[in-house]
């Protein structure tokens, strides 16, 4: 029989993906990140660092490999007093045993025993079963081959240790790289925004994203490749076996899609390139189907083959492999690239970028925190997603813990969040496409709605047509259908029912008319006020966005609100904190600051004509027909200087106002049979 070679692949995935986590390594290919955190084969180094999370998690719940471990310490001289039996005992008898050298060889064994598994049985747990290996006793080895106590080790009792044992001294093969000497943030900004100006003139600006954005994911995705597989030669030699080196990688490269192998060519270009990009997505269904979108890289006419090569040409002279270009510069480079692309499309950004200190500020309103699901049901280009990573990051939070996920109706914009994520080294994240109102991507197995601990959103605005006809019968009205040609309350409605029942949160952006407008939005907006799930109304600065220039607001829900704000509602102005730009204003760092601050205490921390702060008890909203408008609470310095979008929508909000006290008026006439008097006929 051929003698088994320890695999990392051989273990149960969901035991290496929290083993991983506990590593601070990437769970969603944990082989793969172990394989290169700590080499194909685990030494001393990993035994040491893994042993907390194995002693507390895996051999509590593996009794076969608890058991193994107990009785070879036990065997080794390792305790005093009875021989522990049980799972209690046993798991008390580990904890009471220091990290010592002993200890990790022992435990080392076992570790490769396992992994070298070959065809083995599988427990009803998924743990791969060790009756069909021969039996390894575990000893304590000395760096000379020798037990601690004097006596020899036999070549085979050696070998089934692994050679790790027998050479401690041997460095562990870790594969991080120890500094980067690479491209910085500067330079590849300016070499990727050189890159999109290869298009300029042929290419609509506003269709820079489509090509731009697939073209640097296929060349990061074939680098990294490259560097890959580098590793595993480096560990193998150059004939390394080809099911070892698919270990290394992270996703699969079918021959002749690899950038060299396409963009080489000197005819037909572009469908080349489609071809090389469909085979790529085709061999990795579950982590990159439409992640290149649906750009016509054959069609000359919108994309002639000349501007192709330039495009190409830029991105020749870039290395974008983990030693060059750290995770976290690329995925910088990649939002510089997305405000450029929202600067050059115009009122089109608004469908795929929300400007970033918007982002910033709601994230901190909701203080996302480690092991927290987070969703945003209009992601577009997912800076919300990825502004929750850095937030938790921010704070010294295990990013990894986070689970993202989001959808998005638009294939292009979608993709382009998928990269997005990828490239800011994110792996546990979902992104569907769809159309979030009328057919929700995200459902628990017994059908009914995904629910999130954070919900964050920047939805369209007044979406006309957004379904209304299917939403009669569907659980998310659970404060009635919002009117046909305006669907922020089916936003809104569709938020608060994805959120958690204990620690949820969401977060909307909303125009200024959801807090005023009459008629079934009234009776929207009157139910969730009086389900005291509505905690603040935050009012932005006027022209923050890229596709409209009326006032929004954030909206601001949570499912448990604190003592002190419950059958309250918070009131806060933000609109004076801003700083006029010649084609949108924009929000400092200090702005978002003392935003975020005012809402977190409830305080104004900047006094006289700065944010201006109002605990309002729900009583007082009730005597002003649940209206919302915050000119109602506060008396704001932008009172005095409306702009004329703001001017009209008031306007338009009263005229509604008053037909509907009309109506009703009338109706009441009509009932007491004297509506001739006011002149109305019915």
């Amino acid at each position: 029989m051929p003698t088994a070679r320890f695999q990392w692949t051989n273990l149960p995935k969901p035991r290496l993906s929290q083993l991983a986590v506990a590593l601070g390594l990437g769970s969603r290919y944990p082989e793969r990140s172990l394989r290169l955190a700590y080499g194909a084969r685990p030494t001393h180094v990993f035994a040491r660092e893994a042993w907390p999370h194995l002693r507390a998690v895996w051999l509590a719940d593996d009794d076969d490999l608890r058991v193994q471990i107990v009785q070879n310490l036990w065997q080794a001289g390792v305790g005093a007093g009875d021989f522990p039996q049980g799972r209690e005992a046993e798991t008390a008898f580990l904890a009471a045993r220091n990290n010592t050298q002993r200890l990790r060889e022992i435990v080392l064994a076992a570790f490769l025993q396992l992994g070298e598994a070959s065809g083995g049985k599988e427990h009803q747990n998924g743990q791969i079963s060790n009756t069909d290996q021969p039996e390894v006793t575990s000893l304590p080895i000395d760096g000379q081959g020798s037990r601690t106590d004097g006596t020899a080790v036999t070549s085979a009792t050696a070998a089934a240790l692994g050679p790790s044992i027998t050479s401690p001294g041997q460095p562990a093969p870790r594969k991080v790289p120890a500094e980067r000497s690479g491209t910085t943030l500067v330079e590849l900004e300016r070499r990727l925004w050189e890159a999109a100006n290869a298009l300029r003139g042929p290419v609509d600006p506003a269709d820079f994203k489509t090509y731009v954005f697939p073209m640097l994911f296929w060349k990061w995705i074939s680098d990294s490749w490259d560097y890959e597989r580098s590793l595993a030669i480096d560990e193998y030699g150059k004939d390394v076996e080809p099911e070892v080196e698919a270990d290394y990688h992270r996703f699969n490269l079918p021959s002749g899609s690899h950038w060299r192998d396409v963009t080489t060519k000197t005819d037909n270009v572009g469908s080349k390139i489609a071809t090389a990009l469909g085979r790529i997505e085709q061999a990795n269904p579950d982590s990159l189907a439409g992640i290149f979108g649906d750009a016509a890289w054959g069609n000359k006419e919108r994309l002639p083959e000349s501007a192709l090569v330039a495009l190409i040409d830029t991105f020749n002279g870039l290395n974008l492999n983990p030693e060059q270009v750290d995770h976290d510069v690329l995925g910088q480079a990649y939002e510089y690239l997305l405000k450029n692309f929202a600067d050059e499309s115009g009122k089109k950004a608004g469908e795929f970028f929300t400007p970033r200190q918007v982002v910033r500020l709601i994230v901190r309103m909701l203080d996302p925190q480690p092991g927290e699901s987070i969703y945003d049901p209009a992601c577009g280009s997912g800076g919300m997603l990825v502004e929750t990573i850095n937030s938790v990051r921010a704070h010294g939070g295990d990013t990894r813990t986070l689970r993202l996920y989001g959808q998005e109706v638009n294939l292009t914009t979608a993709a382009i969040a998928k990269m997005n994520l990828f490239l800011h080294e994110i792996e546990d994240f979902k992104i569907v496409r769809g159309d979030t109102l009328r057919s929700p991507g995200l459902r628990k197995p017994d059908g009914t709605m995904s629910q999130f601990d954070v919900v964050i959103a920047n939805p369209p605005f007044s979406l006309s047509n957004w379904g209304a006809d299917t939403w009669a019968a569907d659980a998310r009205s659970f404060c009635g259908v919002p009117p046909t040609k305006n669907g922020d309350f089916a936003w809104v409605q569709h938020m608060v029912s994805s959120m958690t029942e204990d620690r949820g949160r969401v977060g909307v952006v909303m125009p200024h008319g959801v807090l005023f407008r009459g008629g079934v939005e009234a009776r929207i907006r009157q139910c969730l006020i009086e389900s005291d799930r509505l905690e603040a109304v935050v009012s932005l600065p006027t022209n923050l966005f890229y596709s409209t220039s009326i006032p929004a607001c954030v909206l601001i829900f949570r499912a448990g609100k604190p003592v002190e704000r419950r059958n309250q509602v918070l009131f806060v102005d933000g609109s004076p904190r801003f700083t006029k730009g010649r084609n949108q204003n924009q929000m400092s760092p200090a702005d978002v600051d003392a935003i975020a601050a005012a809402y977190r205490t409830g305080d104004e921390p900047d006094g006289e004509g700065g944010v201006n702060v109002r605990l309002v008890p729900l009583d007082e909203i009730k005597t002003n027909a649940f209206d919302l408008n915050i000119g109602r609470y506060l008396k704001t310095a932008a009172a005095d200087t409306l702009d004329l979008a703001t001017a009209l929508v008031d306007y338009r909000s009263a005229r509604a106002r008053r037909i509907e006290s009309e109506q009703a008026l009338f109706e009441r006439l009509s009932a007491a049979g004297i509506a001739h008097l006011a002149g109305w006929d019915g």
